[in-house]
């Protein structure tokens, strides 16, 4: 066929990622009849000025670039940083318009640049065009925002030691819009509950004028006009982990003289971006759950029949049951990463029950009392033996039969527990604090001047804690929270 009848059309002509060129679709005819169609072309050799332009608007203005120059990845990251401060502000009028950038481009990219390879091949012989190629802040801003906006929108939500990440999404309608606040699983039980009701200072103001606007209406008509009204109830209050109805109830209270109860905010009509969006993770910053409710993602966290979260430390000698001191010596703290936050804990002999574990807990108080049972506990299950003669001669005889009669006491849990104070105050008196060793706990009760004789000598009166002197006289009582006390207290045990 001669070639100079063929009729060649081109169509569909679109940016191609993979390839880095403008692919069209090419049909060929002969006196109208077609001869073939569907071949795909480079269509920069058919229409170079065509497909610059292709290149330019959906190649760099979008970013979508398989493998971007350095001036691109520059400018996207610009780009990203704008919208981010849109989706802070919830609002799309920061960042200049695509055709803006079309323009900036095309101002400086040459005619013969019709594909990604031809590009890179003029960057090369062109030294400064990357620096002429990158875009300013000013260049892609309508207006300057001001720095106070990442003062009202900060990055981060300080809470005591933790620094907890917060990103922002303006999507009307969907599941993320808003703030989203990132906790390691690690840090969960330790988070505030309720300080993320107070958002972030951008948000706050808004969000409560929501609320006052959500009142009954005869609460509601004596707090007009409403934005006038919350500015003078947020000079009286503070973020805090503290429900924010309870908050701006107190403030009403204090500076108009109006009762609110909870049941009067009408919270749950609120838009979803009035609530943080709460993103659990694990240490590796993998999504576990989401949701805006605190107490609904410590509840599915909890372990079973306990206060604490269940949370891995890979790094940490954890243990479900021990039944003696053979692991190493337990440091006062436990330095671990968790989604790129630090991660303080605290090491400590617990006691189930059933079993003793060594396991991490989130507060230091907490970690001083259950290691104070645990190490009772594995003491009582090592000398097994000793304390089951213990429990059989001490308070045995008829003098304290009676007065436990009179006080309507269990011999046997009154022993065991003194036998657990005793243990206690031992192995603190030895270690000068905390056993947390080895060393510190297997000294044998004998040579810590344990009593192997007792007798006894008290009445009922006034409960008070328990306490074991460091010389030959022992006292010790009942504490007010165990099974057996509620207004007794133990005498002197003599040896």
């Amino acid at each position: 066929t001669n070639p100079y009848l063929l009729k060649r059309h081109y169509y569909e002509p679109a940016w191609q990622q993979r390839s880095g060129r403008v692919m069209a679709t090419e049909r060929v005819s002969l006196f109208g009849l077609v001869i073939s169609d569907g071949k795909r072309i480079h269509y920069g050799d058919v229409a170079p000025e065509e497909s610059r332009q292709l290149l330019i608007r959906e190649g760099l203005v979008t970013g979508n670039y398989k493998s971007p120059p350095d001036f691109l990845k520059a400018n996207m990251a610009q780009i990203r940083a704008v919208q981010d401060l849109e989706s802070r502000a919830r609002r799309q009028d920061l960042l200049v318009d695509e055709e803006a950038l079309f323009t900036f481009y095309d101002e400086r990219i040459p005619d013969q640049c019709v594909s990604a390879a031809t590009l890179e091949k003029w960057l090369r012989a062109e030294p400064e065009a990357d620096k002429h190629l990158r875009l300013s802040r000013a260049n892609i801003l309508t207006r300057d925002p001001g720095s106070e906006l990442l003062e009202q929108f900060p990055s981060q939500l300080i809470w005591g030691d933790a620094e907890y990440r917060l990103t922002y999404r303006f999507e009307p309608g969907r599941d993320r819009d808003g703030v989203s606040v990132t906790v390691p699983l690690a840090l969960l039980n330790r988070a505030p509950r309720y300080r993320f009701e107070w958002l972030v200072p951008g948000l706050l103001r808004e969000k409560c004028i929501a609320m006052v606007k959500s009142l009954p209406k005869q609460l509601r008509k004596q707090l007009v006009p409403v934005p006038d009204v919350v500015d003078e109830l947020l000079h009286e209050m503070t973020p805090e982990d503290l429900p924010l109805t309870e908050a701006l109830g107190n403030a009403l209270a204090l500076t108009r003289r109006i009762r609110v109860s909870a049941a009067d905010w009408a919270v749950e009509t609120l838009d979803d971006y009035y609530r943080m969006n709460i993103r659990v993770v694990d240490d590796r910053g993998r999504l576990l759950a989401e949701s805006r409710e605190m107490t609904e993602l410590v509840a599915r966290f909890r372990k079973e029949g306990s206060d604490a979260i269940a949370f891995p430390v890979s790094d940490f000698p954890a243990r479900d049951s021990v039944d003696t001191w053979d692991f190493d010596p337990l440091p006062e703290e436990w330095h671990s990463q968790a989604a790129g936050m630090k991660v303080v804990s605290f090491p400590a002999l617990v006691d189930h029950g059933e079993r003793i574990g060594v396991q991490l807990l989130d507060y230091q108080a907490e970690a001083t009392i259950a290691h104070r049972d645990g190490v009772a506990a594995l003491a009582i299950k090592r000398s097994a033996q000793t304390m089951k003669t213990l429990r059989k001669q001490l308070l045995a005889s008829n003098e304290a039969a009676l007065a436990l009669a009179g006080c309507g006491l269990s011999r046997g849990e009154l022993v065991s527990e003194m036998s657990r104070v005793a243990l206690m105050s031992l192995h603190e008196e030895r270690s000068r604090g905390r056993p947390m060793s080895l060393k510190d706990f297997s000294l044998p009760l004998k040579e810590s001047g344990y009593p192997k004789r007792w007798s006894w000598s008290g009445s009922c009166s006034t409960p008070y804690s328990h306490s074991l002197l460091p010389d030959p006289t022992y006292s010790a009582t009942v504490p007010r929270n165990t099974p057996i006390a509620e207004s007794i207290s133990i005498g002197k045990f003599l040896l």
